[in-house]
């Protein structure tokens, strides 16, 4: 076949219909001269007689003539795979008609799968165009494999699976740029959910399990080669595009399951792990427990598989995911050296622990002997020789190996308990778990005896007030007094002490309904003041306004006839309030305090009366005693400052006293001066209302549960909002409107901070979408049942917050607050929640046409150097919880798009817009990124001339922090340059642009001065052998030069 010499004519007569059969013939023969020639795509001769076939074949389809001759001419050859693309985005030849009419020859199969694997690599050119074509192809075979069995959906399976094998093969060692299709790209075509899940499963699965296997055995003895492995090439890319749309549950399913072979492939699963430590970082946790069931079955049936893949696991992950994961050394000590319900407990398990720890000595790294050494396991009684014939056998390892233990021996504490409150929390540990007295006990019982009686005792005996539902401390001590020979006159003595703490914390109450029969004037002051409170209350809701009256004046009087002497609190009342929160409250205010707040412990649904009556009880008391604000917003945050564990009731109650004095203070205050103690210095702050005072208190203050402060807040809103509304019922029945004496509006009392916080703890809680209420919520954790939630299907708090909306930076700083320990969100919920949160702001910000992905990955970036500003050398928030941000920032900087072209890329905009008080928080953030931003967007962006230029203008940066050292950076910088360098490696055709980075003098001399650390992580090896060679020449010249072997 050839095309007809009058071929050109053609091309400039579209408009003439040319027979189906010749438009065939000229297309099937560009076919068969692209394949004959090798081209994978076509060139520029053959790529214009192809669009001038394919505008003649449009011209045919809208004149309505059918196509079908065309298509059952070219199914009997096989179409070259580019123009098989192009006939199928222009629906002319459709996959459907072509693929599935050719799946039964295996030539083809196995034509087809040669050809999609070459477009797989090649030019940075023909990139975007071989991208291109594959998204096609595999949104094709995704829709046909990945859904309802069908006869078919194996062979579609089977091509891309052998694609897939084909890539990796292809791309171990290959330096051309890699073409692969954006998870993003297949999100947006016509797959569901679902089926791009099941695929991106599929295809992990294919990758853990692609060739190089091996025992899980022999993959832990040849664990030192890990830390040279290159762990930034084309799989790692691949992984971290195919994670994108799972969770990290499904991402451990398909570990899990990948271990469960009999061989595994080491690499695969080390890249599968830093990936999901960067996507997921909250998935550790999981990935603990996984270990930890592992680990036990290991131990319970001698299984060496089980312990030897537990171990595999852990020093990967301590490997290439440490900042979540944490050290191999931490988790060796919490994982076997816990007394609570040890792993190690019988002799057993503790011999078959040693026994397999003495397999792995002669091949060990020291690192791992050392920590072995140092952090023992929880030793069963009878067992010490057996550690002490590993301990021997180590030592010897370690002296072949020439390291020495001395430098090791520091043992950190990082533990702010007393040491003996410390033995007392793990013998309750122990006993919680056992319900038996420890053997820990018995054996001080035995040795250090003196100890027991005179320090130990004392302080587990420490009279407190004894919950109703008996706690662990309680259940300890009485089984103690029944199991141990102790005095049992010390625990009657306790008991006693014990019911003297709780009657100094109890409220009396006069229950004599008779007010006939009352001898008022010879009760004491304090039952007194009781009485009367109690009497004010019942009457509130029935009594008559006279005697309303008459008995707040009753209580008036108790109350002063109480406070006799306290010239403080008997002082006029003045327009501010003065807190010193440096001192606890004293015995007088304490008990001022506690029997005031007596009528104010309600329930809800309280009538308009009783609101008013409590009301008007507390502007009374602030007008006789000038320190009833002040001593009641101090009782508030104290308590809930204090660590017992704080019930409903309880927190219901603050709320209701806090918006009580909210109410009565409106108008009336002019400041709240707060007085705190931090580190030995005084410092004073105004507030212009008790409840922004409070509110700044208990997010600055000390450390309360995130959980605690919630509910506060929530019943505080509760309170506000159900007083209005009774107000607005009670006006519309009246005749005559009433002058509400407090004059003011729920936004004066529920200020907007306190809004934002709460609309960020529905959203948390999954009532709101966007801050807006979802009536679709269905709570499933046990913690968040702990808050009140219909506040935000009220009318009132909707309108409310209507117009609020929390900033980026209001979320960002709410989310630091939480500890992780006591996040009640599980590790799955809270990574889906922080995603779609996360992307709830970014769609914002694009509606308003101003932002794109670029600048909200950089406002993150600068809020989170922010927030990790240190005070006193101490970062602010939790390291665990600061890094699950830092990996939000990383999973949307995996979609940051391409450079353009004489563009600045993304990290280098980033460093020019940080402030110089900024720029070393940010290049904190900056070293746990992904390295590749250094020189490129994305991992399938373009290396260009202009990206390196504005790499080293980033250097400049560098070095104006304080990761510049006299004349070289610091090791943190210099190992996220060289890291950068080597993951831009297989994306290069030509080394010498990017040299130009390695061999700027500040790089150069900062790779010299950090030689040997950069040449034990095998860094300098990755650069290549001519860098190599060059640096080992240099550190050798230098050598030389000091001991004058030149001179």
């Amino acid at each position: 076949m050839y095309l007809p010499c009058n071929y050109e004519s053609a091309h400039q007569s579209r408009q003439r219909l040319i027979p189906i059969p010749t438009l065939a013939t000229w297309v099937i023969d560009i076919s068969q001269k692209c394949k004959e020639e090798g081209l994978i795509l076509m060139n520029k001769t053959y790529m214009e007689r192809f669009h001038c076939c394919l505008q003649h074949l449009k011209h045919s389809k809208n004149n309505n003539i059918d196509p079908s001759l065309f298509s059952s001419m070219l199914l009997k050859y096989q179409v070259h795979v580019e123009i098989l693309w192009h006939l199928h985005e222009t629906e002319i030849l459709p996959f459907e008609t072509y693929l599935e009419s050719k799946l039964s020859e295996d030539v083809f199969k196995e034509s087809l799968s040669k050809d999609l694997i070459f477009l797989c690599t090649g030019s940075e050119e023909t990139q975007h165009r071989r991208q291109t074509i594959l998204s096609g192809f595999i949104i094709y075979f995704v829709k046909k494999s990945f859904r309802a069995p069908a006869s078919n959906n194996r062979i579609f399976t089977q091509i891309f699976d052998s694609i897939l094998r084909g890539f990796l093969e292809s791309t171990q060692h290959a330096k051309e740029f890699i073409a692969l299709p954006f998870v993003s790209q297949l999100e947006v075509k016509t797959i569901s959910d679902d089926r791009l899940k099941k695929f991106c499963r599929h295809a992990i699965s294919q990758i853990l399990n692609f060739n190089d296997r091996q025992t899980v055995e022999k993959a832990l003895i040849l664990q030192s080669e890990w830390k040279s492995l290159d762990l930034f090439g084309a799989k790692r890319m691949l992984l971290s595009q195919l994670v994108l749309p799972l969770e990290s549950q499904d991402m451990l399913e398909l570990l899990k399951s990948s271990m469960n072979n009999s061989q595994i492939n080491p690499l695969s699963t080390l890249i599968s792990l830093s990936v999901m430590y960067i996507v997921f970082p909250m998935s550790s946790a999981e990935v603990k427990d996984y270990i930890k069931v592992e680990l036990t079955t290991g131990l319970e049936n001698s299984d060496m598989r089980k312990l030897s893949l537990a171990f595999l696991i852990a020093r990967q992950s301590s490997i290439v995911g440490q900042e979540s994961f944490g050290s191999y050394s931490s988790w060796f000590e919490l994982t076997f050296n816990s007394s609570c319900s040890p792993l190690t407990a019988t002799r057993q398990k503790f011999s078959t622990l040693m026994r397999f720890l003495s397999n792995l000595v002669p091949t060990d790294d020291a690192e791992y002997l050392k920590v072995h050494i140092l952090k023992k396991p929880f030793i069963p009684p009878k067992c010490a020789d057996i550690m002490e014939d590993y301990v021997l056998l180590a030592k010897t390892r370690l002296k072949d190996l020439k390291v020495s233990l001395a430098d090791d021996r520091k043992v950190n504490n990082t533990s702010t308990l007393d040491p003996v409150e410390e033995e007392i929390q793990a013998m309750l540990e122990a006993y919680e778990g056992t319900g038996k007295i420890p053997s820990t006990f018995f054996r001080m019982w035995m040795f250090r005896k003196t100890y027991l009686l005179q320090t130990l005792l004392p302080a587990l005996l420490k009279p407190r007030c004894l919950p109703d539902i008996p706690d662990v401390r309680m259940k300890f001590v009485d089984e103690l007094f029944k199991t141990v020979d102790l005095d049992p006159n010390l625990y009657k003595r306790y008991k006693q002490a014990c019911e003297q703490e709780k009657q100094a914390w109890m409220e009396g109450v006069f229950d004599s309904e008779d007010d006939d029969d009352l001898q008022l004037e010879i009760l004491p002051p304090k039952e007194r003041l009781s009485y009367q409170l109690t009497k004010y209350c019942e009457l509130l809701e029935n009594g008559s306004d006279s005697k309303v009256s008459e008995t707040l004046n009753s209580v008036i009087e108790a109350l002063s006839g109480l406070l006799v002497g306290q010239k403080s609190l008997l002082s006029a009342a003045t327009s501010s309030i003065q807190v010193d929160l440096s001192k606890p409250l004293s015995s007088a205010e304490r008990e001022f305090v506690l029997e005031l707040t007596g009528c104010l412990q309600v329930e809800r649904n309280l009538s308009f009366k009783q609101f008013e009556g409590v009301n008007k009880l507390v502007s009374v008391l602030a007008d006789h005693f000038h320190q009833f604000h002040s001593v009641l917003l101090r009782h508030i945050i104290l308590t809930l400052s204090s660590k017992t564990n704080k019930e409903q009731l309880l927190i219901q109650s603050l709320a209701w006293q806090m918006m009580t004095m909210a109410l009565t203070s409106h108008n009336r205050l002019t400041e709240v001066v707060i007085t705190t103690c931090d580190g030995g210095q005084i410092k004073t702050l105004v507030y212009a209302t008790p409840q922004e005072a409070m509110f700044s208190c208990l997010e600055s203050g000390p450390k309360i549960q995130q959980l605690d402060i919630w509910r506060f807040w929530i019943h505080y809103t509760l309170w506000a909002v159900q007083y209005f509304d009774t107000s607005d019922r009670e006006k519309e029945k009246m005749e005559v409107a009433i002058v509400d004496p407090l004059i003011c509006s729920l936004q004066d009392i529920v200020p907007e901070v306190i809004i934002k916080q709460l609309l960020l703890v529905g959203e948390r809680c999954g009532v709101c979408d966007g801050f807006r209420f979802s009536t679709g919520f269905e709570s499933s954790s046990s913690e968040a049942s702990k808050l009140d939630l219909s506040l935000y299907s009220l009318v009132r708090w909707q309108k409310l917050s209507r117009n609020i909306k929390p900033s980026l930076s209001d979320w960002v700083e709410f989310e630091l607050k939480i500890d992780p320990a006591d996040d009640f969100l599980p590790t799955m919920q809270r990574t889906t929640y922080l995603w779609k949160t996360s992307c709830n702001f970014l769609s914002r910000r694009l509606s308003t046409g101003c932002n794109d992905n670029s600048s909200f990955c950089r406002d993150l970036t600068f809020l989170l150097a922010k927030s990790n500003a240190t005070s006193h050398g101490e970062p602010r928030h939790s390291s665990q919880t600061y890094s699950c941000l830092v990996g939000l920032l990383t999973r949307h900087i995996y979609q940051l798009p391409y450079s353009d072209k004489g563009s600045t890329l993304w990290l280098t905009s980033l460093l020019e817009a940080a402030l110089p008080s900024q720029l070393n928080s940010v290049l904190r953030i900056v070293f746990s990124l992904p390295p590749h931003l250094l020189f490129c967007n994305s991992l399938q962006d373009r290396v260009s001339k202009t990206c390196v230029d504005s790499s080293l203008l980033a250097l400049k940066y560098f070095s104006n922090s304080t990761h510049y050292i006299g004349a070289f950076l610091s090791l943190d910088a210099i190992i996220y340059l060289l890291q950068s360098y080597i993951s831009v490696k297989p994306m290069l055709q030509s080394q010498a642009e990017v040299a130009r980075v390695i061999r700027h003098p500040l790089v150069t001399m900062s790779i010299l001065v950090h030689y040997k650390v950069l040449k034990s992580l095998s860094l300098l090896k990755e650069l290549g052998q001519s860098f190599e060679e060059e640096f080992n020449l240099a550190v050798q010249w230098a050598e030389r030069f000091e001991y004058n072997e030149y001179f």
